[in-house]
């Protein structure tokens, strides 16, 4: 259910609300690589670096062999 209201908030232009959705997915389902990288994207069109970078780290850590990570 939070990943759809996730998306419905993207949808609506409501990315703060994505975003913290995400997040609260991601506290229950930390392997969720899909999530994980919707994410780290909303963080960078969010312009928070940091945070972008964090959750790509952590992408990588999940699994380095990823080529779409690279």
């Amino acid at each position: 259910r939070l990943l759809v209201e996730a998306g419905v908030a993207t949808w609506r232009g409501q990315s703060a609300r994505a975003t913290a959705l995400r997040e609260a997915w991601l506290a229950d389902h930390p392997r969720d690589r899909a999530v994980l990288a919707d994410l780290a994207y909303a963080y960078l069109r969010a312009r928070r670096p940091a945070d972008a970078r964090a959750a790509y780290e952590r992408l990588v850590a999940l699994d380095s062999l990823d080529a779409a990570l690279h």
